[in-house]
């Protein structure tokens, strides 16, 4: 990324927990359905990705992890339906996923570009 660049900020698509919808809307007469489908949700919402000039940071919930772009070796790509992916970023000491990202592929070439 170029220095004049904006950070990229990113959030799970909700085609990436299309299951959990459909098991949560099936069980939601009993209930436990409406509890797994708040679940999906919240944890939806509560992820984020940025992609900065020199640092990835990913913010799950309560917490939160910077990643420096250049500690990242490599970086796998993990296709779903619906043009929806996971990114398997790893570094000489981790792996870390970025679920839910739509056109995984452009996003591991802005992340390795930069």
């Amino acid at each position: 990324m170029h220095n004049q660049q904006r950070p990229i900020f990113l959030t799970p698509s909700p085609k990436a927990f299309f299951r959990s919808y459909i098991v949560g809307f099936l069980l939601s007469p009993f209930l436990i359905g409406l509890y797994l489908l708040w679940k999906t949700e919240l944890k939806r919402r509560r992820t984020s990705y940025r992609i900065g000039i020199d640092m990835l940071t990913i913010v799950d919930g309560k917490y939160s992890r910077n990643i420096d772009l250049d500690n990242i070796s490599n970086i796998e790509i993990r296709r779903r339906p619906f043009n929806i992916g996971t990114l398997i970023v790893s570094t000489s000491t981790r792996n870390y996923s970025l679920v839910g990202l739509q056109e995984p592929e452009r996003i591991a070439e802005i992340i390795m570009g930069a």
